[in-house]
C-alpha cells in the first residue's frame, strides 16, 4: 500500500506541475477497455464479479493518450469491483454524445454513494462513507488523479448514483476529426 501511495503522490505531483507527458492521438477506445479489463478481471473472479463490456461495435476512435486514458479506465474498474457485492455486475458501456464526442460509462450495482460525498470525490485524499467503511484500500488519490488526467484529455468525468442503486462513472471525450470531420479549436 506504502507503494502505491507514493506512485500516486508522485503521479499527482507531475500532473499538478504539468510534467506529465501526454499526446492526444486517435485511439481506439474498445482496444483500451478490453485491455483494462482484462487487467481488473483477477480481482473481479475473486469476488465472482461478472465484467460486462457492452461498447457498440461502431464506436468512433477519440483523441486520447492511451496510457493514461487505461490508467483512468482501470481505477474506475478496480473501484467498482471493489465498491460492488461478491455477484455482482460491473459493466463498461460507451457511444456518441454527438459528432465531437465520445462517451464512456463504468457502472455498478453497489450500495451508491452517499449524496454528501459526490461533490468531494474528485478532491485530494477525499474518502467518502463508503470508502472509510469499506474493506477496500486506496489512497484517497485515484479519482483526483482520473479527473487530472481527463482535463488534459480536454475532457470531462462525471459521477451519478441514485441512493441505493450503485454508482456510474462517466468519462467524456473528444471525438477523433478524422472520422467525425468535425475541427477542434
Amino acid at each position: 500500500k506504502l507503494n502505491r501511495l507514493i506512485m500516486d503522490l508522485l503521479t499527482a505531483s507531475q500532473l499538478e506541475m504539468g510534467t506529465m507527458p501526454i499526446e492526444l492521438i486517435p485511439t481506439d477506445i474498445s482496444l483500451l477497455v478490453d485491455e483494462s479489463m482484462r487487467h481488473c478481471a483477477p480481482a473481479a473472479a475473486k469476488k465472482s464479479i461478472i465484467l460486462e463490456n457492452v461498447l457498440p461495435a461502431d464506436l468512433p476512435n477519440a483523441l486520447a493518450d492511451a496510457s493514461q486514458l487505461e490508467r483512468v479506465l482501470t481505477n474506475l474498474i478496480v473501484n467498482a469491483v471493489n465498491y460492488t457485492p461478491e455477484g455482482s455486475v460491473v459493466t463498461v458501456s460507451g457511444g456518441q454524445d454527438d459528432k465531437s464526442t465520445v462517451w464512456l460509462s463504468v457502472a455498478d450495482n453497489g450500495t451508491g454513494i452517499p449524496e454528501k460525498d459526490i461533490p468531494h470525490l474528485f478532491e485530494r485524499f477525499y474518502r467518502g462513507e463508503t470508502g472509510r467503511d469499506s474493506k477496500a484500500s486506496g489512497t484517497g488519490l485515484g479519482l483526483s488523479i482520473c479527473k487530472e488526467i481527463m482535463d488534459m484529455h480536454h475532457g470531462s468525468i462525471t459521477v451519478t448514483s441514485p441512493p441505493g442503486r450503485g454508482a456510474t462513472f462517466t468519462l467524456r471525450l473528444l471525438s477523433d476529426p478524422t472520422e467525425t470531420n468535425v475541427e477542434i479549436h
